[in-house]
């Protein structure tokens, strides 16, 4: 198992680039998308439009959170 520590919060869902830690991503309007079991967080608005069609949404819109500012300690 590797001990490096993460110096970022998660990848973006779309592109795999790191989104760091306290940076602004976005999530999906739809509930499918953003919930526990998927969990989907794009690192740009871009990233979530290119997210939009293979989801196939009628209406979706991209909402700005904050990642973490630490990072998540698991077990």
């Amino acid at each position: 198992m590797d001990s490096t520590p993460q110096n970022f919060w998660r990848k973006c869902s779309t592109c795999k680039k790191p989104i760091g830690l306290g940076a602004n991503y976005y999530i999906c309007s739809v509930s499918t998308c953003n919930g526990q079991r998927t969990g989907y967080v794009f690192c740009t608005v871009m990233c979530f439009e290119s997210h939009v069609p293979g989801a196939r949404h009628k209406n979706a819109g991209a909402i700005e959170k904050t990642a973490p500012k630490t990072p998540h300690v698991g077990t």
